[in-house]
Parts: C-alpha cells; structure tokens; sequence
C-alpha cells in the first residue's frame, strides 16, 4: 500500500508540472517523500519518473532521472551529519534543487523568484504533513 501511495503522489506531481505549472513539483514530492520516509524504493521511483518526465516533455532521455537521483542521493549521503527533517533542511534542501533544476532544465532567465516559490512551497506542504501526522518527527 505504501507503495501505491508514493506512486499516485508522485504522479499527481508529475502531471501538475507537466501540464500545469513550470515549478518542479516532482522534485518536491520526492524531497519531501524522502526526508519524511527515508524509503530507498524511492529512489527507483525517482528515476523512473524523471524518464517518463523527459519523454513527455520531449527532452533528452535520462537527464531528469539522473538530476531526481542524484539529488536523492545527496539527501542521504547528509542526512548523518545534519537533521534532514527540519523546516530549515526542507527549505535549504528544496531552494537549492530548485535553482539548480530551472537552471538546467528551464529556458526561464528568471531562476530566483520560481525558486523562492518552489521552497516555499515546500515548506507549507511539510508543515501540513507534520501537523496532520505527528509520527513523522524523530524520536
């Protein structure tokens, strides 16, 4: 079941940006999902998912897979020396993957402003979830 869940959260992050918005919200679904879970399923999904992104948005196969990846991966190569499930990390963590995934992926010259929305963002979508479940803080 939780399986299915991150799939259709996912998903539903992948649509939204695809067709909605030009703000990474897979990339703040997988953040999120990753430093309230630690599941490292999710990496598997994060590549799968930046594959179907690249085809759907007729790029280059593989780039958005390597980026969510990497970007996992750095996550949790951290996640030993600082306390990733802090609103400060979420903010710091989503701002920075942000500027670097408009600056690759985006034609927009305006990196900063999308940015500062995506990490906000972030933000208010981690309180909501720490507020309607208080599990997810460590113990």
């Amino acid at each position: 079941m939780r399986r299915f869940s991150y799939v259709l959260i996912l998903s539903f992050a992948a649509l939204l940006e695809g067709m909605v918005t030009a703000l990474p919200l897979l990339l703040v679904a997988l953040i999120l999902l990753y430093t309230i879970k630690k599941d490292t399923m999710l990496f598997s999904l994060a590549f799968i998912f930046g594959f179907l992104l690249d085809v759907a948005n007729v790029d280059n196969i593989g780039y958005r897979s390597l980026f969510f990846t990497l970007t996992l991966f750095i996550i949790f190569s951290y996640e030993r020396k600082f306390e990733v499930q802090t609103a400060s990390f979420i903010f710091f963590a989503s701002l920075i993957g942000a500027i670097s995934y408009i600056f690759t992926f985006s034609e927009n010259t305006n990196i900063f402003l999308p940015s500062f929305a995506t990490a906000t963002l972030s933000l208010v979508l981690f309180a909501i979830i720490t507020k309607l479940d208080k599990r997810y803080f460590i113990e």
